[in-house]
Parts: structure tokens; sequence; C-alpha cells
């Protein structure tokens, strides 16, 4: 062999073994074996057990209600759950889906909890595992039946100081005379009210009965029952109990002009959330019209009554207005006064708004705008109203629909073109 080849050769292994070397010195990474599912199914319990165990610190927390304890206490654990369920599983699979099953169940009983000290106090079965039952079939007779293992806290051993802006516990005694009271104010029985009123029937809930005669629109129960101190501004009510049914906002849903001024002359307060609570009602008020028929809640004033006398009384809008309610409030995510006002019809209340600079656009969380819900209803003034001052036509909701998508009114899809909507 002569020299050249086998200086060659030797390069040719130098840079052979060079390689190698590098190779070698690269870190390597293997990919995990793959879960089965019964490791799946106990990784999935385990972070499960530790949501539970992050929820109780939580419920222990005065929250102002249930809203603000879901967005700033529930619902951040919910999501992290989800999120490594998802990082673990893939969202895509069919053991995220039982996670995600698990863990809205466990968002339930955590809410149902936080109230839990108020709904034993009704009936001999308690209404919160009642509603847990029909919310979610993952969980039954006190335990997750996905995770039947999980360690859950006797709900009577919480203590829950300030709930839900509660600061007592009524107890039976004072729950039964809160019904009789509530029962005679819905009869009209003026003498029984005052009967129970001296036996101190306003102990359990001092608000709530404001609100049952606000509803009825009767100003002559509510003058007898603030001249005996039942709250127009409720202070020491759980807020579960007075959600969007303020006796303010019980009266202005319902087109109670007397009533709301009444109200207002005795102190009832109007604040940012006044006209995003009034709207909200009139959306489920206007559902409720459309049914045709009662819908029966935890609040004896909330959907007991038939809403064929709600309207939508101008007068009424401008009264809130002025004393400071917010043209474009909201209540949470919901709908603003133009929406709802547009959805169920009330033109004089949406010429009213218009007039007073009501944003014309605004979109709710699913990109709806005022235009989008009278097209829907097929609310033909309000289009005309709407589009008269500018309302865009065009204008996507969270579905990529625009108005005229969501028009079945040949008169309305004509008036939309008009207006410059594109197909």
């Amino acid at each position: 062999m002569d020299k050249m080849t086998q200086h060659w050769r030797f390069l040719v292994a130098f840079a052979l073994l060079g390689v190698c070397l590098g190779y070698a010195s690269i870190p390597q990474t293997y990919a995990a074996p793959p879960l089965s599912a019964d490791q799946k199914y106990q990784k999935m319990c385990i972070e499960a057990q530790r949501v539970v165990d992050a929820f109780m610190p939580v419920l222990q927390k005065p929250f102002r209600d249930s809203f603000e304890l879901n967005k700033k206490g529930l619902s951040p654990i919910v999501d992290k759950y989800l999120d490594d369920m998802g990082a673990s599983f893939g969202k895509e699979s069919a053991a995220f889906k039982t996670a995600d099953d698990l863990v809205h169940a466990m968002y339930l009983w955590a809410m149902e909890i936080y109230a839990w000290k108020h709904f034993t106090l009704q009936k001999d079965q308690p209404v919160a595992q009642k509603r847990l039952d029909r919310a979610n079939w993952a969980y039954r007779d006190g335990v997750f039946t996905i995770c039947p293992g999980l360690k859950l806290p006797d709900p009577n051993s919480l203590v829950l100081p300030g709930a839900l802006g509660f600061s007592h516990v009524p107890s039976q005694e004072a729950e039964s005379k809160s019904k009789a009271l509530i029962d005679a104010i819905k009869g009209r029985r003026t003498d029984d009210v005052k009967r129970l009123l001296r036996d101190d029937a306003l102990k359990a809930h001092p608000c709530e009965p404001v609100t049952v005669a606000a509803s009825m629109g009767d100003v002559s129960m509510l003058n007898t029952l603030i001249e005996s101190g039942a709250q127009v501004n409720p202070t020491d009510e759980p807020s579960w109990k007075i959600h969007m049914e303020l006796p303010l906002i019980a009266a202005a849903a319902r087109g109670h002009l007397q009533t709301v001024s009444f109200l207002l002359s005795k102190g009832a307060q109007v604040d940012e959330h006044t006209t995003g609570q009034l709207a909200a009602r009139w959306y489920y008020l206007t559902i409720v019209m459309k049914l045709g028929h009662s819908m029966v809640g935890t609040i004896p004033s909330a959907f007991e009554m038939r809403y064929d006398i709600a309207r939508g009384d101008p007068k009424i809008v401008q009264l809130i207005l002025e004393k400071g309610g917010n043209i474009d409030g909201r209540f949470e995510d919901g709908p603003t006064l133009l929406m709802s006002a547009s959805e169920a019809g009330f033109s004089d209340v949406v010429e009213l708004l218009l007039k007073k600079g009501a944003c014309v656009d605004t979109q709710d969380e699913y990109g709806t705008t005022a235009l989008m819900r009278a097209v829907e209803k097929n609310r033909e003034k309000v289009v005309r109203i709407l589009l008269g001052k500018g309302a865009n036509p065009n204008i996507k909701n969270s579905d990529g629909s625009a108005s005229l998508d969501l028009s079945d009114d040949p008169t309305i899809e004509k008036l939309l073109r008009n207006a410059g909507a594109r197909e």
C-alpha cells in the first residue's frame, strides 16, 4: 500500500471518529412511552384531587357574588386543570373529554357548596343536590362517579364567613316566616302581611319581599313593607337570591312606572350595573314571553308570574338614566339596553336610547349587535330605526355571520341591502 493511500485512509478514519464523537456528545431525547388507559385515569384523578383541595380555600372567601367567585376564584383553577390535561392527553382525546366532564362537575359542586348553608334550609332534600343531579351526570349521591375516590369535605362542616355577602344563616323558623310573608304578599293579603311583619318575618330576607311586591307593581304593599323595615337596597341578602332581581329591576322590567318612581323616592340605588341588569332581565322576559308559559325558579318573584305584562316604557328608562344609569352598561357579559330593547321590539325605548347617545354598534361576547338581535326577531320597525342611525349591517358575529345572514324576512333583507349589506 503506498503512502498516499494510507494517508487518505487515515484522514477518512479520523473524520468518521470525529463525527461519532460529536454525535455522542449531543444530548439525546427519548419520547416517553404513551400512557395506558389506567395511567391516564390515575393521572386525571390525582390532579382532580388537587383541584378539590384548591377549591376549598377559595370557598371560604367572601366574594361579592357567584360571578366574582367564578372569575376570581374557581375559573382559574378549572382552566389550569384543563390546560394540564390537554397537554397530557391531547384536547381531542377521549381522556381529555372525560377530564373535562369531571372538572365541570367539580366546578358545579363547588358553586353549590358555596351557598349550601342557604339551600339546605329550604326543603327536606337539599336543593343543591337536586341541581347537581340535573346539571351533570358525573356527580351522584355526594360523589363524582368518574373518580369516586375523591376525598370531599362535608359541606355541613364548612364555615363560610360572609359567603355571598350574607353574614348570618337564618333559622328554619325564620325561613318559614319569610315564606309565609311572601305567600301573603303574592296573595295581596294585607292583614296577614302586617301580622307577619309584627312577628319579625323580615329577619331571614329583608329585601326579597320588596322584590316580590315590586314585581307585582303593588305600591301600597311596598309602603307597608318599607315602613316595617324592609330594605329597598339589599345589604344582608344572599346575592344568589337577588341576582338581576333587585326591587328596582323587578319593577322596571315589568313596566311598573309608578312603582319605579316610588322606589327611587325611597332611595333605591342606581349604579353602574343597573341598566345592564335591566337589559339582562328584558332579555329573559323576551324568552319567557316567546315560550308563553311560566317558569319556576328558586326566587319566588323571579319566574312564577306570566310575563305577558312586560313592557318597554321609555319613561322608566328615562328615570333610571336621569338617576345616573349607564346608557351602555352591561351586567357581566350580557346585553346593553339597546340590544335587549331591539330584540324585544321596544321601538320607543330604542329611539330614546339612540337620542341619548347609546352606541349603536356595540357587540356582546358573541359579537352580536342590536341590529342582529332585531333582525333575528323580525323587528322591522326597530331595524329601520337602527339603520337610520347608522347601524353597520356588515359587522360579523363570532360565527362569522352578518345581519343579512341572520334574516329570513324579505322586507328586512331589502332594508339591509339598501343600507349597504354585502352578501
